[in-house]
């Protein structure tokens, strides 16, 4: 885990989720996993990979973390964000 911290400023962070997914075993117990619903799991997991590509396709190869933490769209696709955890009790 301390090697992915020390990637968070230089990688970009679809490189940063793969690595993390990868290490941890976590596709491979879904792939292994007889649950119908784990299928479902490794197509979002591919998905947030692709977005991540996507965005910083799009900002034009930036991978500063500040770039791309804690950003999800806004309802109603406005295009804009808000951080996640803000507003709850204690952030995330």
């Amino acid at each position: 885990m301390s090697n992915v911290r020390a990637k968070v400023e230089t990688e970009a962070p679809a490189e940063l989720l793969e690595e993390l997914l990868g290490s941890t075993g976590y596709i491979s117990e879904l792939e292994a996993s007889t649950d119908p619903q784990d299928e479902s799991r490794v197509e979002n997991l591919q998905e947030l990979v692709s977005v991540a590509r996507e965005f910083a396709d799009r900002a034009g190869g930036r991978r500063r973390r500040s770039d791309h933490a804690g950003r999800v769209p806004r309802a109603g696709g406005a295009g804009r964000g808000r951080r996640l955890g803000a507003g709850r009790a204690g952030g995330w």
